[in-house]
């Protein structure tokens, strides 16, 4: 609900600039529009640094286990 707020208030701010200094050959920026630069240039960015640091979690604990299931190999190993 507030991000629909947040989306109406910049539609009708940036109609209300697009009046007062048109492009030519433009159309005013719509509320999907401004959603989706919106998605792009602010929410996109964010999950991106919240998936990263997640796949690098997940790596570490990965190579955590495959580090230990070595070390238990080694040790069951009987010495030649």
């Amino acid at each position: 609900m507030l991000a629909h707020a947040f989306l109406a208030v910049s539609t009708v701010l940036a109609r209300t600039a697009a009046t007062a200094d048109s492009v030519e050959g433009l159309i005013p920026l719509t509320l999907n529009e401004i959603r989706r630069l919106y998605i792009r240039l602010v929410v996109e960015p964010a999950r991106t640094a919240v998936d990263t640091e997640a796949w690098s979690r997940w790596r570490r604990q990965h190579q955590y286990r495959a580090q230990q299931a070595h070390y238990q190999r080694q040790s069951d190993q009987e010495p030649n």
